[in-house]
């Protein structure tokens, strides 16, 4: 996958690092920031950009299954904080898998490929 928006990259030495943490096939989770309800670039949540480019040099580095995960506790919940902070569509149009709990229901909405 190519980011649409190059303007964030990890520095080279945190792919060198992940490159040699990372073996082919192996399972990633990732986990963000993404409990708080505001837009990017307000430092509140994992920016999106930032996130891209961590999933995507966990893909260079050969990751089999990268998981996105994170329990978004604070009101307004899971759903309209996701869709707020922009990391909901970013795993979405990624198609990475990913698992969300809300809160309200304790239900584990979780995608797969």
């Amino acid at each position: 996958m190519i980011l649409q928006n190059r303007s964030c990259k990890p520095p080279w030495l945190v792919w060198a690092a992940l490159n040699d943490f990372v073996k082919p096939g192996q399972t990633v989770a990732i986990k963000p920031n993404a409990t708080w309800a505001y837009p990017p670039k307000t430092a509140s949540s994992t920016d999106p950009d930032f996130l891209a480019a961590v999933i995507q040099t966990v893909q260079a580095a050969g990751a089999g299954r990268i998981i996105v995960m994170d329990h978004c506790s604070i009101e307004p919940g899971a759903d309209e904080a996701l869709r707020i902070n922009g990391i909901g569509q970013l795993v979405k149009n990624l198609e990475i898998e990913h698992v969300f709990p809300i809160a309200s229901t304790r239900q584990l909405p979780c995608t797969r490929k």
